[in-house]
């Protein structure tokens, strides 16, 4: 059953702070944070609100597919705006620069949006754990530059990610506990270019390590320097490591592994990590 607003401060919180607006534009991507935001903005009574998901190369079709559905269990409207990058070569170059280029795009993609259907302001889900973590967020400084009319509720108020999955289980949302995702670009090391083939080949290795029943899935992309030959570093969650390197498991892993093209398999023993890559190519 659904705590009511009373009985949770930070839920009352969050509804106070949507309350001020009249009409809001959440940029959603399906995951726990903008469907909390777009849950609270729908309970809010005379609020305007609309989601919207950018479709990009670097974003898996299924999760645009599980933003569609998010969308239609929380009843909110909601349209995909499709971009593919190619007035800004610089992020399929993938430049240290990509994560800020690509927000500071979608910011102005959004803002231009907003004004033109006449939304007040723009939500998106950078939460309190983000901003005081020592993970690199190249994005958050183009969040900042656009600050004037997008807003981050969940960082303002203090609002952590624990907090975030917490209400969004009493909510009953669907993606309450869903692992969080990110770009695909985060698999691939700065200055190697972003290719279709590449994408693709780091979309099935992770389906296949997904329907195996693995969690916090990523398949990182290296390249030997001075050669050709071609790595995969598999993270899944910690306590699934043992699976993941057992014999009968990883010989088949391998050998599917090296069908998509890469040479090397191996299994990273730290277990996932958000911003692995950027630990290894320090500024």
């Amino acid at each position: 059953m659904e705590e009511s607003i009373a009985e949770n401060p930070l839920k009352q919180k969050l509804f106070d702070y949507f309350s001020s607006f009249s009409s809001v534009l959440i940029a959603f991507s399906g995951g726990v944070d903008s469907a909390l935001l777009a849950a609270v903005a729908c309970r809010i009574p005379g609020l305007r609100v609309m989601a919207v998901t950018f479709r990009t190369p670097l974003v898996p079709d299924q999760d645009i597919r599980t933003a569609r559905a998010v969308a239609e269990e929380l009843g909110i409207d909601h349209i995909v705006i499709g971009q593919d990058f190619a007035d800004i070569p610089e992020i399929l170059r993938n430049t240290k620069e990509r994560c800020y280029l690509c927000k500071k795009h979608n910011f102005e993609m959004l803002g231009e949006f907003a004004k033109k259907n006449g939304f007040e302001v723009i939500f998106e889900g950078t939460n309190a754990s983000d901003v005081t973590g020592s993970v690199s967020r190249p994005g958050y400084q183009a969040l900042l530059e656009y600050s004037s009319f997008v807003r981050s509720p969940f960082a303002e108020l203090g609002i952590f990610k624990s907090d975030i999955r917490k209400m969004a289980a009493e909510m009953g949302l669907s993606v309450a506990a869903r692992p969080s995702a990110s770009c695909l670009a985060t698999r691939i090391p700065y200055n190697t270019e972003i290719t279709e083939k590449l994408l693709k080949t780091i979309i099935l290795a992770e389906k296949k390590l997904t329907d195996d029943g693995f969690t916090d899935v990523r398949v990182r992309y290296h390249k030997e320097a001075g050669s050709r030959r071609t790595f995969a570093r598999i993270e899944v969650a910690p306590d699934q490591t043992t699976r993941l390197v057992s014999p009968a498991y990883a010989e088949e892993a391998a050998g599917y592994f090296r069908a998509l093209g890469f040479d090397y398999v191996t299994a990273d023993l730290n277990g996932f990590r958000s911003g692995s890559m950027d630990i290894e190519n320090p500024d």
